[in-house]
């Protein structure tokens, strides 16, 4: 997920590493995998031969409380766009696959819109070109 004003890439997966392939792991691995990684390289801070960020995107356990604080929002350093949710022994699957969901609402996510409220129309009416200008 690339995030331009702060120029930083926040990693959600990481399929492989140089020469190692990590899509036959468990999700868990596959995360600490990627933290400890991107720690180690450093790229988790600008440089002058590169910009840009890498950083994990922060993993909380399926918990009641960091259920809630994940979704109000509560502590959080980072704006959300919704929350994913991973089971943790699953192996990579492309495309869809229930051991993945995103999950979306206005209340976890500014670009969520109920079909038919005003905010949609007003988004629809400042993004879209009208074509027969």
């Amino acid at each position: 997920m690339w995030v331009e004003a702060s120029q930083t890439y926040y990693v959600l997966d990481l399929l492989s590493w140089k020469e190692l392939r990590l899509v036959d792991h468990e999700y868990e691995l596959r995360a600490f995998w990627a933290a400890s990684r991107l720690a180690e390289s450093r790229a988790s801070g600008s440089a002058s031969t590169n910009p840009c960020r890498f950083i994990f995107l922060p993993q909380q356990p399926c918990t009641t409380s960091a259920l809630h604080a994940a979704y109000t929002g509560e502590g959080l350093a980072y704006a959300r766009d919704g929350l994913l949710f991973y089971h943790r022994e699953g192996a990579y699957e492309a495309g869809a696959t229930p051991l993945v969901l995103l999950w979306s609402d206005a209340r976890c996510s500014e670009r969520f819109f109920d079909y038919g409220t005003d905010k949609m129309q007003q988004t629809v009416e400042v993004n879209c070109i009208d074509i027969d200008r």
